[in-house]
């Protein structure tokens, strides 16, 4: 039996034809046996669109009950200054409850009274695992997973759970979006890289040879040889291809697979004189991503996110990165907002 691994709940996460429950779901039933020996999962969707407030709800716990999920959603809805601490999850990526408690002292108490809460269930918890999937319009989903003792996050393990958070945030964007406005994909390819169909964008050269080279290395990130390595795994499966498409799996009748390419990019708040690149880039620096997980996440180089920093820098007038998100902040979130269904 092949071992669990990361990529599968990167699977799980572009499993987009189901209802949010039912997606949520699907992720934490991919996430228990990777978290091994973690005493539960959860996984929640969060929305920080809208300045200083945080709307949690859709709470799914994976070896717990309902009352803990309550518990789970009290934790956020009462702790002060919520808001500040997704965003600083949302800029670390991973991150566990000690790290953030060492940041974030006044969240202690909300901490230790959903600890009770969950002792009282028979549940030891001493240090939960968050993985935050927030994308550039501070929408998206967290999977949390609790430990009976203190955890430490290497740089390693950082950046592993930190590229699953960009494919929640991405599947639950696709699912989101599909959901409201169902529409057709602009290319369909063979697990190998073979065009079967293409339109619109995809039709283009470039595009059609990005999307061959993606597909084929997604498969083979997804082979039994490939798990086995999942950090490499991870780096082949970017979060976009060419910051536009997600590829989801598609099977026919006969059983054959077939990989969809969707529209899939990061909503573009529609402010001032910036490119669609610059808007991309500049609204997940909003919401507290660092340069490499934006390359990550939109499946460019990071020299083309620095290129689009530098230019919107100049456009605005602003002497650096912090004051350019200074200048923008939320408009930018809100306008992209706006944009989402």
């Amino acid at each position: 039996m092949a071992r669990s691994s990361p990529i599968d709940i990167v699977e799980a996460a572009y499993r987009v034809g189901h209802a949010r429950e039912v997606w949520l779901r699907g992720v934490l039933d991919a996430t228990g046996p990777v978290i091994q020996p973690s005493t539960f999962a959860c996984g929640y969707f969060v929305d920080i669109s809208e300045a200083g407030a945080v709307r949690v709800d859709g709470v799914s716990v994976l070896g717990g009950s309902a009352s803990l999920a309550k518990a789970i959603a009290a934790f956020h809805e009462t702790t002060p200054d919520m808001s500040r601490i997704v965003h600083a999850q949302a800029a670390m990526g991973a991150v566990t409850v000690s790290e953030l408690l060492a940041k974030f002292e006044y969240a202690r108490p909300g901490f230790e009274k959903l600890g009770a809460s969950v002792a009282h269930a028979g549940i030891p918890l001493a240090d939960t695992l968050g993985v935050v999937g927030l994308d550039a319009a501070g929408r998206g989903v967290v999977l949390s997973c609790a430990y009976d003792r203190p955890t430490t996050l290497n740089r390693q393990m950082r950046t592993r759970w930190t590229r699953v958070g960009v494919h929640l945030a991405a599947g639950e964007r696709l699912r989101r979006a599909l959901e409201a406005r169902p529409s057709e994909a602009e290319a369909v390819l063979s697990p190998a890289g073979r065009v079967e169909h293409a339109e619109g964008d995809a039709k283009g050269s470039a595009a059609l040879e990005s999307l061959r080279t993606r597909v084929a290395m997604i498969d083979r990130a997804r082979s039994r040889r490939g798990r086995s390595d999942p950090d490499a795994a991870l780096e082949a499966w970017r979060g976009l291809v060419a910051g536009r498409w997600s590829l989801v799996d598609r099977f026919e009748s006969d059983g054959r697979r077939y990989v969809v390419a969707h529209r899939n990019e990061p909503v573009p708040a529609k402010v001032l004189a910036l490119t669609l690149r610059e808007r991309q880039v500049v609204a997940h620096r909003v919401v507290g991503h660092a340069s490499k997980v934006i390359a990550y996440a939109l499946g460019i180089s990071a020299a083309a996110v620095s290129a689009a920093l530098r230019s919107a820098m100049l456009k605005l007038g602003a002497r650096n990165v912090q004051q350019l998100l200074t200048r923008l902040d939320r408009r930018v979130v809100n306008a992209a907002a706006r944009d989402r269904p």
